[in-house]
């Protein structure tokens, strides 16, 4: 969990990171993306890019809709003294 959202680190390599965020109502759902986000920035480092999980949700049409995102971000450097 990231900042009480159900936003998840998957992979956390030595340079970079990725986070899955579920969105299964894309709209109503952005300000939790805003929200982690803004704790990657601050916290872990630079927001690379952003990949939609594309697929079926409860308010997809028949072509789907933005089940989840995809964070990728580099991670901040050490601080050297």
């Amino acid at each position: 969990m990231i900042e009480g959202i159900e936003a998840y680190i998957k992979y956390d390599g030595k340079d970079f990171g990725i986070i899955y965020l579920k969105t299964p109502f894309f709209t109503d759902d952005l300000p939790r993306l805003g929200r982690v986000l803004d704790y990657v920035n601050e916290s872990l480092g630079e927001v690379i890019c952003i990949v939609p999980n594309l697929g079926f949700t409860p308010t997809a049409t028949s072509a789907g809709a933005v089940k989840g995102c995809v964070i990728i971000y580099r991670k901040k450097k050490a601080q050297q003294s």
